[in-house]
């Protein structure tokens, strides 16, 4: 009898240990990925229940870098910063970092999992204490509860949490602070830096896992002057500068650019500034300088300093990066009518008449201005005239050096007349209108009137006798009143 009791003590202990073991490798699955090894290590510390451990043999705790990070595919995206995973504790089992909710309500909670702001380094959300369970729900033993990275302390409304302190690569990441696991965990100190509660010297949660990290600009420059932005404007110069938004966070997935501000001005202090865009939502890496408002207004030939901030899409700035100096063009661009402007400039050039008729001489007239330092108008220095411009152009100029031209059009087509002018810096402008030439005018030839006829045509006495004898016409009828006058005529007339 004795026998058979001892047997069933060591079948029970037995089972009991398998099914433990069971348990323990159903839980550490949840990290065991080939090749993947959690970027979580060390120890915290709690007065209540001891040590906890980060990651061990085939269990651990990790942040997600990524949408594509292996370890974290069950979760929602976005994925990057989310912390999933096990840490092990002696006396109360397992503490899942990513546990499923309904999560507790308290003051300064979050109500999702344990995750990392990407901005600050702070840790909010839950984790649970939870004793290995079977399979099929039946709890083991032990405390099953939930454990807050950051809140307030009820009574004091004092501010609790674990954050992520930044260390410079290649060292780890330090976690620092306090999590509260209510009165069966207390406090869990993360870190031996802190003070109070006292722990174990020589403790620290750390991470390989680098917090999002702040962005810069790169590579800036201003754009040559360009004709398409320069042609037209006469009262500031349209400077365009530019960058490369810049990122340590390569993901995946990628930081972008979400805003920027940019700021230029006549001195290298930037105070005061010509320029200051304030915080402009976009990931547009350039900026073209022009009203409104006024005061983007740039001036011709001044030389200007310009910086660039931009933010990436977490919301976290760079320090203020400055750009090459510049200055800006002598005096405007020679003055024509930019498309679609409304209404047209009178600068535009003409033609008369209009519209022209084929074959006809169609005389041309420009009127553009161009400009000397100053801004002063003066005469332009060549022009060049294509009465029939296509793209792309073919580089042939039907007039040059003329400002007025003329031209005869052959052809009832529509016609794109394209005008060149360059000022005596070079600088270049063109426009163009279209026009259709009308059909050619009708060519008048005098002749004698239908209703004189001689008598000396006999055939033309016959028809008209001939139709007074087909056709009865009354007097007063059009042609009743047609007479063939004269010595000897015939008459129409059968009254």
């Amino acid at each position: 009898m004795k026998k058979i009791k001892y047997l069933l003590i060591f079948l029970i202990i037995f089972g009991f240990l398998g099914m433990s073991q069971i348990v323990f490798d159903f839980y550490k699955s949840s990290l065991v990925i080939a090749g993947a090894v959690p970027n979580v290590a060390g120890w915290a510390w709690s007065g209540n229940i001891g040590w906890i451990s980060f990651r061990g043999i085939n269990y651990g705790v990790h942040i997600c870098t990524g949408d594509a990070d292996t370890l974290c595919g069950h979760l929602p995206i976005p994925r990057r910063g989310r912390l999933v995973g096990y840490a092990w504790s002696s006396n109360i089992g397992w503490i899942h970092f990513d546990p499923a909710g309904p999560f507790p309500t308290g003051v300064g909670t979050t109500a999702t999992s344990s995750r990392v702001d990407l901005a600050t380094g702070n840790v909010s959300g839950w984790a649970r204490a939870e004793r290995a369970i079977t399979p099929e729900g039946q709890t083991l033993g032990g405390w099953d509860g939930w454990i807050s990275m950051r809140g307030r302390e009820t009574g004091t409304n004092t501010e609790y949490g674990v954050w992520l302190e930044t260390v410079p690569a290649p060292a780890p990441n330090e976690f620092r602070g306090w999590a509260w696991g209510d009165d069966v965990v207390g406090w869990i100190s993360f870190n031996d830096k802190e003070s109070l509660p006292a722990g174990p010297i020589d403790h620290q949660v750390t991470t390989t896992f680098r917090l999002n990290q702040p962005p810069t600009a790169i590579n800036l420059s201003k754009d040559p002057h360009n004709p398409i932005e320069y042609c037209g404007r006469t009262g500031y110069p349209p400077v365009r500068v530019r960058w490369e938004f810049s990122d340590p966070d390569i993901g995946p997935p990628k930081d972008f650019q979400s805003a920027f501000r940019v700021q230029i001005a006549t001195n290298t202090a930037f105070s005061p500034f010509v320029v200051d865009t304030g915080k402009t939502a976009g990931g547009s890496p350039n900026l073209l300088v022009v009203p409104p408002p006024l005061e983007r207004r740039l001036a011709f030939n001044t030389l200007y300093y310009w910086r660039v901030k931009v933010w990436d899409n977490h919301g976290l700035a760079s320090e203020w990066v400055t750009g090459p100096s510049f200055s800006t063009v002598a005096h405007p661009f020679p003055d024509q009518d930019p498309p679609g402007a409304t209404p047209p400039n009178p600068r535009n050039f003409i033609w008369s008449p209009d519209p022209p008729a084929v074959g006809e001489v169609v005389q041309f007239t420009d009127r553009s201005v161009c400009f000397a330092a100053g801004s002063a108008t003066t005469t332009c220095s060549s022009w060049r005239w294509d009465f029939d411009f296509a793209i792309p152009h073919d580089g042939i100029w039907d007039r040059t050096n003329v400002q007025h031209a003329t031209h005869v059009f052959t052809g009832h087509v529509k016609h794109t007349v394209k005008l060149q002018v360059e000022d005596h810096s070079g600088f270049v402008c063109s426009i163009t209108r279209e026009l259709t030439p009308t059909l050619p005018l009708p060519i008048w030839r005098e002749v004698p009137p239908f209703m004189w006829l001689p008598l000396e045509i006999p055939f033309m006495a016959i028809i008209i006798e001939t139709f007074k004898e087909i056709f009865p016409f009354r007097k007063g009828d059009i042609i009743s009143n047609f007479l063939v006058m004269g010595s000897g005529s015939v008459g129409l007339n059968p009254h």
